[in-house]
């Protein structure tokens, strides 16, 4: 009954490039479907005026309630379940996968994410490299082998 997706309006030109945008949705750990509205269309038809705004729309794509800023939980909350109630009980809600595949699932399998910083022990020649998108840092021996994973 419902589906959330992010709508991503770019402030700055380099926002407007879906290889960023991309690569955001991935090192935020994003698990929503994010549209890229690079020429702001929703954002003038959905008559947003800031960033965050959290819009409601209905089964039928019309406006139901806007949520300008933060720290509007409860209402977002009480609205949304008061609307899905009401479409329910319409007969106008589906329960079945909309079938929308995310990025990071056409991604083959990588052992890092984002790697930050990497240090060296001199003596052992091990590396420690700061895999931040998995939340941990890899201790690699001389020769390339995973020796410890912390985190």
């Amino acid at each position: 009954g419902l589906v959330v997706v992010g709508v991503h309006s770019a402030k700055f030109p380099n926002e407007k490039v879906l290889e960023n945008v991309c690569s955001a949705v991935l090192r935020y750990d994003i698990t929503h479907p994010v549209v890229n509205d690079s020429d702001a269309r929703l954002w003038q038809d959905l008559e947003v005026s800031c960033w965050p705004t959290l819009v409601l729309l209905g089964p039928r794509g019309n406006l139901l309630f806007s949520l300008v800023g933060e720290g509007h939980r409860e209402q977002l909350f009480l609205f949304t379940a008061a609307a899905l109630k009401h479409y329910r009980e319409l007969g106008l809600l589906k329960d079945h996968d909309v079938g929308i595949k995310l990025y990071r699932e056409s991604l083959p399998p990588s052992i890092l994410s984002f790697p930050g910083k990497i240090a060296m022990d001199p003596r052992s020649k091990r590396l420690a490299i700061a895999d931040t998108g998995h939340h941990r840092v890899l201790v690699i021996s001389n020769t390339g082998q995973v020796l410890h994973s912390i985190g």
